[in-house]
């Protein structure tokens, strides 16, 4: 961030307070004056200029200090969309802006704020789901596993599809464009757990009913992706399309 920049920020923010119930920014009445409203809207001039510079991180900073909560929401949602499926494919940018949304979502959560209910949405779910693909990074399975069947974008049983398929359709453009990947890593996931089944050395204390009921459960869960995602009004990439149903194939 650029010293400007860092000295917009600071002075602004000395001239604007929280109220306790909204996240909204709003003025202190003790300090309000002609000079504090120049101030914020030359921060949030500056915060236009930021975005369309292509300098999103000081842009999202600058909307919420400026009290543009939906416009910071939308602008950094738009970012998370673009890196929370490669944890380890983007440098230093992914985990920067992980942070920089953790924050926000600390100081909007509890509160009503200034953002449409459907921005805070979108933008929540996109933290969620950052969480999700750390989790399945670091082969913390259960954890990832409990996390993307908590968010209830995709079924994880055939009763499920039809419901799922009909809020996929609601959901943002952000959320759906990551679809694919959510898809093929809950895939990985299931038929990582379903190999371990296959190996009896990895299941003491397992009866060979429980085994089979695990495994029927598992193929179940495998089946609900491949039909989710042959329902759904969005062209899932061949290769992932091949390796989900292969997947699934290879669980038969």
């Amino acid at each position: 961030m650029s010293l400007a920049t860092g000295s917009r920020i600071y002075a602004v923010s000395s001239c604007i307070q929280r109220s306790p119930r909204r996240t909204k920014v709003s003025f202190c009445p003790a300090h309000y004056n002609r000079e504090s409203d120049n101030i914020r809207s030359d921060v949030l001039y500056t915060a236009e200029s930021s975005e369309n510079k292509g300098e999103f991180e000081d842009a999202i900073q600058l909307y919420e200090v400026g009290g543009n909560l939906e416009r910071a929401l939308c602008l950094m949602s738009t970012s998370l969309a673009q890196v929370i499926a490669r944890p380890h494919e983007i440098g230093p940018l992914r985990p920067r802006l992980r942070a920089q949304a953790g924050g926000m979502l600390q100081r909007i959560s509890g509160h009503t704020i200034g953002a449409d209910p459907s921005t805070v949405r979108t933008f929540t779910t996109l933290v969620d789901l950052c969480e999700f693909f750390d989790s399945y990074a670091a082969q913390q399975y259960a954890a990832a596993l409990e996390m993307i069947q908590r968010s209830e974008l995709i079924p994880f049983s055939l009763s499920q599809v039809e419901e799922k398929v009909a809020r996929f359709k609601k959901l943002d453009e952000r959320i759906t464009r990551n679809i694919p990947d959510i898809l093929y890593a809950t895939m990985s996931m299931i038929y990582a757990e379903f190999k371990k089944l296959m190996d009896e050395d990895t299941l003491p204390g397992l009866s060979t009913d429980e085994v089979t009921k695990k495994k029927q459960f598992l193929k179940e869960r495998a089946r609900s992706l491949t039909s989710f995602s042959g329902s759904i009004p969005f062209r899932i990439p061949g290769d992932v399309n091949r390796k989900l149903v292969q997947m699934e194939i290879n669980m038969h």
